[in-house]
């Protein structure tokens, strides 16, 4: 295997292995979504005087956890798109030092 061959093969494994990451973090944050507006339904459900299905000021106010966890998707997204920009960058220097084909 050549050194262009193992620097592409390494810049794939590294995309991947981000690609995986980001389908973890989003599966994670979509559930806790769902838990959450699972967990106020049943809230409001359980409260005494407030009809099911009212909107309060506390359902348009984003829960804490919630912000955080849309926080660290952001990053993640965010470390994505810059690796992908770098692996780009370094294909094209590949392409330009060793004439290579994609």
């Amino acid at each position: 295997m050549t050194e262009k061959q193992l620097i592409i093969s390494k810049l794939r494994g590294q995309n991947e292995k981000l690609k995986s990451e980001l389908k973890l973090l989003t599966g994670k944050l979509e559930d806790f979504i769902d838990k959450s507006k699972h967990k106020k339904q049943q809230e409001a459900r359980l409260t005494p005087g407030v009809a099911v299905g009212a909107v309060s000021l506390k359902d348009f106010e984003k829960d804490e956890a919630i912000r955080a966890k849309e926080a660290e998707l952001r990053q993640s997204q965010n470390k994505i798109a810059f690796y992908k920009k770098e692996i780009d960058a370094m294909r094209k220097q590949l392409e330009g030092s060793y004439n290579i084909q994609k």
